[in-house]
């Protein structure tokens, strides 16, 4: 029965690969509000799915609204980015690592128009030391722990950057976003409008399918 928890539980992780419990609203468990991952970070829901409705339509109804989620997730947390990336326990650490490649692309390809990589690998270098430095102590609370995950998470994103200025100033430096160096990486662009997400890589595109990955290690 769609409303035993007990066999929910079992289900849903075989489905979709993020998701490690749900958490329903009610006594009567007939509203998944939230999904948990594996370590224990918790992705609300934008709207509640209800478990009402047949299998096949409320796992449907969960599919779209999990994409939908990550997507609302995705334009707040662009349309409030900082200088520096954000580590709180309200995005989740998939939302905050979109969040930087996008921001990293639209910056990388404005510092090769700019001449400006240099300038570039500087400010990446001591968002580096930043994050190394300030490290957080995980507790037996699980957004202690969800927010140290997302510090390393963003530590091995900014290492990654790093590595691509530095292959784009090599040799002969970058000078056009549509140098072969520039084309052959993995770009990511968000479309305000849509609130889609494209990847790019020379002629390739392909949209983010916006499913919960939880904290992939």
């Amino acid at each position: 029965h769609t409303s035993d928890l007990k066999i929910l539980q079992l289900i849903l992780p075989k489905l979709f690969s993020g998701i490690f419990e749900i958490s329903c609203s009610d006594e009567k468990m007939q509203y998944i509000e939230s999904l948990l991952s594996f370590e224990g970070e918790v992705l609300l829901l934008y709207n509640r799915v209800s478990l009402t409705a047949s299998l096949e339509l409320w796992l449907t109804e969960l599919a779209n609204e999990m994409k939908l989620t990550l997507q609302h997730s995705l334009f707040s947390s662009i349309s409030n980015k900082s200088n520096y990336p954000t580590i709180d326990d309200n995005t989740s650490c998939q939302v905050t690592s979109l969040t930087e490649f996008i921001d990293f692309t639209y910056k990388c390809e404005e510092a090769i128009s700019t001449c400006g990589l240099f300038i570039l690998l500087e400010n990446f270098e001591i968002q580096l030391k930043y994050y190394a430095e300030n490290r957080f102590n995980p507790e037996e609370n699980s957004v202690f722990i969800i927010i140290e995950l997302k510090r390393k998470a963003l530590i091995l994103d900014i290492i990654h950057c790093l590595n691509i200025i530095r292959y784009l100033l090599n040799d002969s430096p970058c000078k056009s976003t549509f140098d072969w160096k520039w084309q052959k990486q993995i770009r990511y662009y968000f479309i305000e409008n849509t609130k889609e997400c494209n990847i790019l890589m020379l002629d390739a595109c392909f949209s983010y399918s916006f499913e919960y990955l939880g904290n992939p290690q």
